[in-house]
């Protein structure tokens, strides 16, 4: 069955979302929709599956209420934003979501700590990314020459698979330090020392086509407002604002225990401060590492609950679910 034909009239709840959730749109933003729906019976005891519909032309989300669910009670930005957003940016709702909707808190808890720092780190980590690229943009394509190996590859793609699983289970080097070479194949006595070399090399290679390859992409899908921005300030301010976002909705959860999707007028002034370039990079930087860095004390001090009330909110889940199902006949 074609998703689209039952996909309507199964939606019960869908909003707008993004910058305009937030009180942060300006002229230029897009509307992005989100919704939650309950696929046909046979999405849930058949063979066929649906975890959400994309329409890119509208930026437009809709997710299958079980998935919804279960990002939800992981805290994901994304979509525990939804369970709070603010009436004027609501769509479409039915019974179904406002009896979700009236146990909402019991989905907020501790682990908003790791989701919404995680969500900025990785701002943060893009930002810094692509500051890398425009000050110092890779000069050219990296070659197997270039790193001294020949044109043959002397260790199997398996092979260094293999060396790097045991350096990660057995020496505890970290996935990120291998991909950064950061590690001294000196300090290494598993492996032979001219293998350890050999592999040293390719990795090195491998990491310098990766970034490579990356560094392209950026340069052809780079959006042209973003790219301004970037060559304005020296960084995505836009990115920026939305860290702070996150980490302003982070702290409200663990000191309030309740989630604001519309911002305050003094954290909205702020973010949108940040979007038009009020810090330069190196203020920027030192200001999300300080606040991130004050989660953990915020974190300590919280009374919220360690994780989300699951049994309770799988109940209300499966209660949902079979109403919806009942008054359509399909049970």
């Amino acid at each position: 069955m074609n998703i689209q034909l039952w996909l309507e009239k199964r939606i019960i709840f869908e909003c707008l979302a993004g910058s305009h959730a937030y009180g942060m749109n300006t002229p230029d933003s897009d509307e992005d929709y989100r919704g939650v729906a309950i696929p046909p019976l046979a999405y849930k005891f058949g063979l066929k599956r649906f975890e959400q519909f994309e329409s890119g032309k509208e930026d437009r989300t809709i997710f299958d209420i079980n998935k919804f669910i279960s990002l939800a009670v992981q805290n994901n930005p994304n979509i525990l934003e939804l369970l709070f957003i603010s009436e004027d940016c609501i769509k479409k709702t039915t019974s179904f979501w406002d009896s979700l909707i009236k146990e909402r808190t019991l989905f907020l808890s501790k682990r908003c700590r790791n989701t919404y720092t995680g969500y900025a780190f990785a701002q943060l980590k893009r930002i810094k990314t692509h500051r890398g690229w425009l000050l110092n943009p890779p000069a050219k394509e990296p070659l197997r020459e270039d790193f001294g190996l020949p044109e043959q590859q002397k260790l199997a793609n398996d092979q260094i698979g293999a060396i790097d699983s045991v350096l990660q289970t057995e020496l505890g080097i970290t996935r990120e330090d291998i991909d950064r070479d950061n590690f001294t194949i000196e300090d290494i006595t598993i492996f032979p020392e001219d293998i350890m070399k050999i592999y040293e090399r390719e990795r090195r290679y491998k990491n310098a086509r990766r970034y490579w390859a990356q560094y392209n992409n950026w340069v052809k899908a780079r959006n042209p407002q973003r790219a301004e921005l970037e060559k304005k300030f020296g960084y995505d301010t836009k990115h920026a604002s939305h860290i702070f976002r996150l980490l302003i909705q982070g702290e409200e959860i663990l000191t309030e225990e309740k989630l604001s999707t519309r911002l305050s007028d003094d954290n909205r002034r702020l973010c949108m401060d940040v979007r038009r370039g009020a810090f330069t990079y190196e203020e920027l930087i030192e200001h999300v590492e300080r606040k991130i860095s004050d989660f953990d004390r915020i974190y300590d001090s919280s009374t919220l609950r360690k994780s989300p009330d699951i049994e309770i909110i799988e109940k209300r889940l499966i209660e949902i679910v079979v109403s919806f199902y009942k008054k359509y006949g399909e049970i």
